[in-house]
């Protein structure tokens, strides 16, 4: 009867280590402020890339700093070419945003979002 315990041990342990770990949620009321997350987060990763932009039309394009500003005052807000999104919205904080958005728009009766 003992060696039944260590056969039944491995099947067990198994099970435990295919478990999905608990979901994560984000309430309604809560969206605004992952979302805020979500554009800090894109912004600090535009804002070097935005300064690259602009210094280059400035030195190699010989345009003046504030055409060259405001040329680039969106970067990173729109695709290019094949992109349909922007920059950064592949961050996992714009990821958990977006869906909760999307999740609370299709389900108006929901206070949970899951991911």
């Amino acid at each position: 009867m003992q060696y039944l315990k260590p056969c039944l041990a491995a099947p067990l342990l198994a099970l435990s280590l295919s478990w999905p770990a608990a979901a994560q949620e984000i309430g309604r009321d809560e969206v605004d402020t992952v979302m805020a997350n979500c554009q800090r987060q894109r912004e600090t990763m535009i804002a070097p890339r935005r300064d690259e932009a602009i210094r280059y039309c400035v030195e190699v394009q010989g345009l003046d700093e504030s055409t060259c500003r405001r040329r680039n005052r969106d970067y990173g807000e729109r695709g290019f070419g094949d992109t349909p999104q922007g920059v950064g919205w592949d961050l996992p904080a714009c990821q958990r945003a977006e869906g909760a958005q999307e999740h609370f728009q299709q389900n108006p009766d929901s206070s949970q979002y899951a991911y």
